[in-house]
């Protein structure tokens, strides 16, 4: 090979290695911003747990203060007492009606 030869091909790898070199940098912004993503989907995920939590919750809230919780109440007294627990299933099955 010619010296001119070896010269060209010593600057192609240089440009391949820069090349290298950017789109690795490219990949690990990438993952930076997936990372950030999934991270933000995460936060949002909670938030809307909790939004649906208190949404039940002030549900249950008005239902125990309406007549259909006195009609509940009143035909259940019979049969015996109310758990709380008890109270929140049948309130759950009515809010999300």
């Amino acid at each position: 090979m010619t010296q001119e030869t070896l010269s060209e091909l010593e600057r192609n790898k240089g440009e391949v290695q820069q090349a290298i070199q950017r789109k690795e940098k490219e990949m690990a912004a990438v993952a930076a911003k997936i990372e950030d993503e999934q991270s933000l989907g995460g936060k949002m995920q909670k938030q809307t747990k909790e939004l649906l939590v208190r949404s039940r919750r002030q549900g249950c809230q008005a239902f125990w203060k309406s007549k259909k919780a006195s009609q509940y109440i009143a035909t259940v007294r019979t049969s015996a007492k109310l758990t709380e627990w008890d109270k929140f299933q049948f309130c759950l099955a009515f809010v999300d009606k």
